[in-house]
C-alpha cells in the first residue's frame, strides 16, 4: 500500500507540470472570454451612445420642424418658435413655363428654383427649412381653370380677326389640347395641382433672420423667381409648412399657379427674355422685363431708344439710372436740357452721385488734354501713346464737327501738325510721339489751351506771309483762325479757353450741358463722350473682367446723328465703349435726320425701345428695318394723353417684340417728379437693414448719424429709417459728402441742445477716430456735458489721451473758447480745437497755433497719422501744421 502511494505520489509529479499548462490554459481562455465580453459590452454601449445621439437629433429636428409653441411676433413680420427662436417665411414661385401670365411653378423648374434658394442659404449660411406645397384641384375648379384658358384664347382670336382678318391655327390646337387634358381629370390617374414653395428662415436674432429673408427675395427676384413675404400672416404659413393638412387655400392662391396638367405648354415669349440685369419695366401681366448687357448672347452690348416728347422717354432713362445701381452697373448720364417734370439733378443728388454742369457758370474742362489715368492706362508706354493718339483723334473730330462740311483734308492736316508740335513744345511727348514727363499729365494747368493753339496758328500765318515758312498751308491756317473766333473773350465758347481738369470720377455722373450753345452741344457732347470712353479703358484682361459695366446714356443723343457723315464715327463709337466694358444708350425725339442711319443704329444696338404714341408716319418708316406686325403697329399707336399712358414701350430683342410699361415705387416718384406721398421708407424695403456697416461704428449709427463711407454692399439706393443730411460737410477731406441722419432727428434743428452741424461733426469725428485706432471713444452732448469734457474724448494707440473741442462760427467767444481750454488741458495728454475756415483766425488767436485744426484737410492728415501710428507702434504721430485749410 505504501508503495501505491508512491507510485500515485511519483504520477502525481509527473501530472504536476500538464496541471500548471492546464491551468493556465483554462486561466487564459477565462481571461480572453471575460474581455470579449467587456469590450462587447463597452461596445455596445459605445453603439448605443451613438445612436441615441442621433436619436436625440432626430428629436430635437423634429421638435423644430413640429414646434411645441409657436406665436407671431409683435411686429407680424416673424414667429417666435419655443420661446427662444425666431423665423420669417417666404412663398416661393416663378413665372410659369406654361403661361407666363400667372404667377407659379412648374414641376420641371423644381430642381431649378431649389438650387438657387439653397445656394443663397449656403452662401449666407443660415437655417434653412424648405416646404413644398401640393394642392389638389378639385374637378369643379379644374373646369374653372380650363374656362379661364379658352376664354383667353377666344379674346386672343378676337383680336387677331380684327387685326389681320384671320387668326392663327394653333390656337384651335391649344383649345383642343385643354380639352383634352380637362377630360384626363375624370379618369382617376391624371391630377391637377395647385404647388408652391414655403421657405423658413430660422435663427436667434430677428434682425439677422430679416436680413436673411430679404436677402433671399433679392436673389429669387434677379433669378426670375416670384417671392412674396406674408407680413401679418406668418401663423398661416407656417401652418402651411408644416406637416399637416390645414393651411390657408386663400393666402396661397394669390401666387399659386396651375402645373402643366391643366394648362397647355404653349411657347412663352417671356420666358425667352432676360431673367436678370436691368428692370427696364414690367409686361401688362406684371412680368418684370429685364435688359442684360453682360447675357452672351448680345454682341454690341448696346441699347437705342425711340421715342416722341411726352411719353416718358426721360423717365424711363432715369428709372434705368436707378436700377442699374440694383444690377451693379455704373452709369455717365449726358442731358442736353433741365426737364424741371422729371430731375435727373434730384435723381443724382438723391443718390449721392456726382452732378458736372458743363458751360460759363457750371464746370469747365480743357479740351486739349490728354485725359490719361496711370491707374487705368498703367505705366506701359504703348498704351499711353495710344491714348494719346486717341486724344487727337477726338479733338480733331470735335472740330470737324464744330466747323462742318467746310473742315478740308487740308485743314485737318494743319490742325494735326500744330497740335503736335504745341504738345512738343509744352514737352509733354518728344519729337517721336512718346509721351515724357508723366507727372505733369494728370494736371490740366500743364496742357497747353485753345488759346494756345490760335496763337500757333497766328504765328505760322505769320511765316506764311513773310514767306519764311507754311506758304502752301497759309488758306488753311487763316480759315482755322477765322472758325476759332468763338473761343475769344466775350463769345459764345469763350469758356472752352481754359487749362481746367476734368475729372468725372464718381460711379454714378450725370453732366449737365444744357447751357452750351444748340450749335456747339453735339460736338462737345461727342468729345466728352470720347473723353469717357478713354477714361473707361482697362490695362489688362483681369482688370477688363472685374470692373463693373458702365452705361453712358446720351439723353436726344441720336439727334447726333442726323450728319450722315457721322455713320464712320459712331461705328467706331460703339466698338471703343464696348472695348471698355461701355454700354451707350442712344434716344432721340423723333425720326427726323436719323432714318438714313437706322441700319447703323440697328447693327450696333442688341435691344431697342419703342415708346407708345408714335405718329402713323415714324411708326412705318421704322417698319422698314424693324419689321413691325399689325399688333406691334397698334401697341406704338396707343396714345399717351392721361399720366397713367405714360411710359408704355414695345422692347425689341432677338425678334422678341414684348410690350411694357414703366412702374415707378413711391421712392422713385418722390426722386424723379417730386410726388410728395405718406408712403414710408420702410415700406419699400423688408430689410432692417440694407447695407454692411463698418464694425465698431453702431453706436454711433444708434445716436442716428453715419457716413457714407463707412457702408457698404448697399442693397439700395436709399437706406431704411434714415434720410441725408442736407447743407452738412464732412469734417475731414477724405469722407464722403454724404451724410446719412435718422430720419427722427433729420427735421431737428436742435439735436439734444446741440445745432445739426455741431451734432453730427462730432459723432463724425469719433467714428474716424475710432476706425484709426482709438480706444474709449465718447461723445459728450450738451445737457449731460460737464465743465471740464470736451466734445470728443479718447485714447489714443500710443496710450496719450486725447480731447477734441469742436467750435462752429458764432458758437462761443474767443474769452470762452480760450478758458475751455484752460479747464480742460490738465485732464488730458492732448487738447485740439477743430474750427472752420470762417473762424480759423479767431481760434488761432484764442488757443494759439498747435491746439486748433480746420476741419477738411488739416483734420484729415491728423487722423491718418494717428492710423499710421497704430500700424507702426514706433512712435508719435506726424502732427500736421494746424493751419490747413479745411478740404
Amino acid at each position: 500500500m505504501g508503495r501505491n502511494v508512491l507510485e500515485k505520489q511519483s504520477k502525481l509529479s509527473k501530472c504536476k507540470p500538464r496541471l500548471g499548462r492546464l491551468e493556465k490554459h483554462l486561466l487564459k481562455g477565462t481571461i480572453d472570454t471575460a474581455r470579449e465580453f467587456v469590450n462587447n459590452i463597452i461596445g455596445r454601449y459605445k453603439l448605443f451612445k451613438e445612436n441615441d445621439y442621433e436619436r436625440q437629433l432626430v428629436n430635437e429636428a423634429a421638435f423644430l420642424v413640429c414646434p411645441a409653441s409657436i406665436e407671431s411676433s409683435e411686429d407680424g413680420i416673424g414667429v417666435i418658435i419655443n420661446k427662444n427662436k425666431f423665423a420669417t417665411l417666404t412663398y416661393v414661385a416663378s413665372p410659369s413655363k406654361t403661361d407666363p401670365t400667372e404667377t407659379g411653378i412648374d414641376k420641371r423648374a423644381d430642381p431649378f428654383i431649389m438650387d438657387t434658394i439653397l445656394e443663397v442659404a449656403e452662401k449666407k449660411k443660415f437655417d434653412l427649412t424648405l416646404t413644398q406645397v401640393l394642392y389638389k384641384l378639385s374637378s369643379h375648379q379644374n373646369t374653372k381653370e380650363t374656362d379661364k384658358e379658352l376664354s383667353n384664347l377666344e379674346k386672343i382670336k378676337n383680336i387677331e380677326l380684327k387685326q389681320d382678318g384671320r387668326y392663327s391655327l394653333r390656337l384651335d390646337h391649344q383649345e383642343q389640347d385643354i380639352e383634352i387634358l380637362s377630360k384626363q381629370e375624370f379618369d382617376g390617374e391624371h391630377k391637377s395641382f395647385k404647388q408652391l414653395y414655403i421657405a423658413r428662415i430660422d435663427g436667434d436674432n430677428p434682425s439677422e433672420v430679416e436680413m436673411n429673408t430679404h436677402l433671399l427675395g433679392l436673389k429669387l427676384r434677379s433669378a426670375g423667381l416670384y417671392s412674396y413675404v406674408p407680413y401679418g400672416d406668418q401663423i398661416g404659413a407656417m401652418r402651411g409648412s408644416l406637416p399637416s393638412n390645414e393651411f390657408d387655400t386663400k393666402s396661397l392662391g394669390k401666387i399659386m399657379s396651375n402645373v402643366a396638367a391643366a394648362m397647355w405648354p404653349g411657347r412663352s415669349t417671356i420666358k425667352q427674355l432676360d431673367q436678370e440685369g436691368i428692370i427696364i419695366g414690367f409686361s401688362r401681366d406684371g412680368v418684370p422685363v429685364y435688359w442684360n448687357p453682360e447675357d452672351p448672347k448680345y454682341n454690341s452690348k448696346h441699347l437705342a431708344v425711340f421715342g416722341g416728347s411726352g411719353v416718358g422717354k426721360s423717365t424711363l432713362l432715369l428709372y434705368m439710372d436707378y436700377n442699374s445701381i440694383a444690377a451693379n452697373c455704373d452709369f455717365v448720364h449726358i442731358f442736353p436740357k433741365q426737364d424741371f417734370g422729371t430731375s435727373a439733378i434730384r435723381m443724382i443728388e438723391a443718390i449721392g452721385g456726382q452732378l458736372i454742369k458743363i458751360g460759363e457758370s457750371g464746370q469747365c474742362f480743357n479740351p486739349l488734354m490728354v485725359f490719361y489715368d496711370p491707374k487705368i492706362h498703367g505705366k506701359d508706354t504703348r498704351q499711353i501713346t495710344m491714348a494719346y493718339a486717341k486724344h487727337k483723334g477726338a479733338v480733331t473730330n470735335f472740330f470737324s464737327m464744330v466747323i462742318g462740311t467746310a473742315f478740308s483734308k487740308a485743314m485737318s492736316g494743319v490742325f494735326k501738325l500744330s497740335l503736335s508740335e504745341l504738345y512738343r513744345d509744352f514737352e509733354l511727348v518728344d519729337k517721336q510721339a512718346h509721351p515724357i514727363n508723366l507727372d505733369k499729365w494728370v494736371d490740366g494747368k500743364n496742357w497747353p489751351s485753345l488759346g494756345d493753339l490760335l496763337k500757333k496758328w497766328e504765328k505760322w500765318l505769320d511765316q506764311a506771309i513773310e514767306k519764311t515758312a507754311h506758304m502752301k498751308d497759309k488758306a488753311s491756317i487763316q480759315a482755322l483762325i477765322n472758325y476759332m473766333t468763338d473761343i475769344l473773350p466775350g463769345e459764345e465758347l469763350h469758356w472752352l479757353d481754359n487749362k481746367e481738369t476734368f475729372k468725372p470720377s464718381g460711379r454714378y455722373i450725370c453732366i449737365d450741358v444744357s447751357e452750351i450753345p444748340e450749335g456747339y452741344k453735339d460736338a462737345v457732347t461727342v468729345l466728352l463722350v470720347d473723353i469717357i470712353n478713354s477714361r473707361m479703358k482697362s490695362p489688362n484682361e483681369a482688370a477688363y473682367k472685374a470692373k463693373r459695366r458702365t452705361l453712358i446714356m446720351l439723353d436726344e443723343g441720336a439727334a447726333l446723328l442726323e450728319n450722315p457723315g457721322m455713320q464712320k464715327h459712331i461705328k467706331k463709337w460703339f466698338r471703343e465703349a464696348r472695348s471698355g466694358k461701355c454700354s451707350i444708350i442712344l434716344d432721340n425725339q423723333d425720326l427726323e435726320g436719323v432714318n438714313v442711319l437706322l441700319p447703323v443704329l440697328k447693327a450696333n444696338t442688341d435691344a431697342t425701345i419703342f415708346m407708345c404714341g408714335m405718329s402713323e408716319e415714324d411708326i412705318e418708316e421704322f417698319s422698314k428695318e424693324y419689321k413691325f406686325s399689325a399688333k406691334d403697329k397698334a401697341i406704338l399707336k396707343t396714345p399717351c394723353i392721361n399720366k397713367a399712358d405714360k411710359g408704355k414701350f414695345l422692347f425689341y430683342m432677338n425678334g422678341l417684340h414684348v410690350p411694357g410699361q414703366v412702374q415707378l415705387s413711391g421712392i422713385q416718384k418722390k426722386i424723379f417728379f417730386d410726388e410728395h406721398n405718406d408712403i414710408p421708407l420702410s415700406d419699400e424695403c423688408n430689410s432692417i437693414y440694407n447695407y454692411e456697416l463698418l464694425e465698431g461704428l453702431e453706436w454711433i449709427r444708434d445716436k442716428g448719424v453715419m457716413s457714407e463711407s463707412w457702408l457698404s454692399n448697399k442693397l439700395d439706393v436709399n437706406i431704411k429709417d434714415f434720410s441725408r443730411g442736407k447743407n452738412l460737410t464732412p469734417p475731414t477731406d477724405d469722407m464722403s459728402k454724404v451724410i446719412w441722419l435718422s430720419n427722427d432727428i433729420a427735421k431737428l434743428d436742435k439735436i439734444c441742445g446741440e445745432s445739426q452741424d455741431h451734432y453730427t461733426t462730432c459723432y463724425l469725428l469719433a467714428g474716424q477716430l475710432q476706425l484709426a485706432g482709438c480706444t474709449e471713444v465718447d461723445v459728450h452732448n450738451y445737457g449731460g456735458q460737464g465743465v471740464e469734457d470736451a466734445d470728443v474724448t479718447c485714447v489714443m494707440p500710443d496710450g496719450r489721451v486725447l480731447w477734441v473741442e469742436y467750435a462752429h462760427p458764432g458758437s462761443r467767444t474767443k474769452k470762452q473758447i480760450e478758458e475751455q481750454k484752460n479747464k480742460q488741458m490738465r485732464f488730458c495728454d492732448k487738447w485740439l480745437c477743430v474750427c472752420q475756415q470762417k473762424n480759423e483766425q479767431d481760434i488761432k488767436e484764442a488757443v494759439g497755433k498747435d491746439f486748433y485744426l480746420v476741419r477738411g484737410k488739416g483734420l484729415g492728415e491728423f487722423i491718418r497719422g494717428i492710423a499710421n501710428m497704430k500700424n507702426n507702434q514706433n512712435g508719435p504721430i506726424n502732427e500736421p501744421e494746424s493751419v490747413q485749410t479745411e478740404g
